[in-house]
């Protein structure tokens, strides 16, 4: 997965790629060029403002019309070379390239990174990110007195001894049918054929004249996505921000001049719907349900008891 992070987008739009894609989709564009004609603008500085000056490039800041005219840039110049749903998802300026091999993906991205550009519109190589998805992407953690060289779980009796790395290796990891006094054996990890401690071939991908970084994890929309897949760090993410905005709201939630219907709606609407964001999207498994309702009825608690030792 590519996640497209483009520089400025909604400031480095020229004009003339707004009309030229409003006509492309048989937009009347008079109307909107009448909008834009002789805009100006000021910048405050202090108590006063400076000159007037010109802004001849990108859409206005702040109007409601800007993000409809931005996604009709991208609907336009991107008709030609997309692939469409699920592989390429496109929300407002956050474009997320999907493809079933690394190749692909940066062979896709390539393409987008350069039919933008030719619009004048720029990917901003040090925010865009390459996530590998897969299965055994997890990061290997030694566990027991003794982890294994390869897998880094604990060993026990049924191990040989690695003369490369001086330690024990599960039958299972080291590749034998069985297994032997052999003092010369070398587990995979020593011969590099195992697999990334951190599960990831690489770092960095190059993806023309822009290496850009491989991520375990990322925010989408406000939601974290992991490559191992799952939604552990989602909730646990979720979790953590419905605690910042409990404390926040907890003199309202705390004070006795309000309802306890009224301050019920208040976390309700500001609380559990921060817990609660993208869930519908969440592949929830027992943990993570538990996870979610120990936490919100931690917090409900805490107001209950304040109230009940008052």
């Amino acid at each position: 997965m590519a996640f497209v992070d483009l520089e400025k987008a909604f400031d480095r739009v020229p004009r003339k790629v707004i009309w030229w894609a409003l006509r492309k989709l048989g937009v009347d564009v008079r109307l909107v060029q009448g909008m834009y004609a002789n805009a100006r603008s000021q910048v405050r500085v202090g108590d006063g403002y400076s000159e007037e000056f010109e802004v001849k490039v990108g859409v206005h800041q702040g109007s409601v019309l800007s993000p409809l005219l931005f996604i009709v840039v991208l609907e336009a110049l991107s008709r030609e070379f997309r692939s469409g749903v699920p592989w390429e998802d496109l929300y407002a300026d956050d474009l997320v390239i999907i493809a079933e091999s690394l190749e692909e993906c940066v062979s896709r991205l390539l393409t987008w990174k350069e039919g933008m550009e030719e619009k004048g519109l720029r990917v901003n190589a040090r925010k865009t990110k390459i996530m590998i998805c897969g299965n055994n992407l997890d990061l290997l953690q030694n566990s027991g007195e003794f982890p294994c060289a390869v897998c880094c779980t604990g060993v026990g009796s049924n191990s040989i001894f690695c003369k490369g790395c001086k330690k024990w290796v599960h039958k299972k990891c080291s590749g034998l049918k069985r297994l032997t006094k052999d003092s010369d054996f070398q587990c995979s990890r020593c011969q590099g054929t195992a697999r990334p401690i951190d599960g990831r071939p690489q770092s960095e991908v190059q993806v023309g004249s822009d290496k850009l970084d491989v991520v375990a994890s990322f925010c989408y929309l406000g939601d974290m996505l992991s490559a191992a897949g799952g939604c552990d760090l989602a909730t646990t993410t979720r979790v953590k921000t419905a605690w910042k905005k409990f404390k926040e709201l907890l003199p309202v939630l705390l004070s006795r001049h309000l309802s306890y219907k009224t301050r019920g709606h208040v976390y309700s609407t500001c609380v559990r719907s921060a817990m609660l964001h993208a869930s519908e999207t969440w592949p929830l498994t027992k943990t993570n349900l538990q996870r979610l309702q120990r936490n919100d009825r931690a917090m409900i608690y805490k107001v209950l008891l304040r109230d009940l030792i008052q």
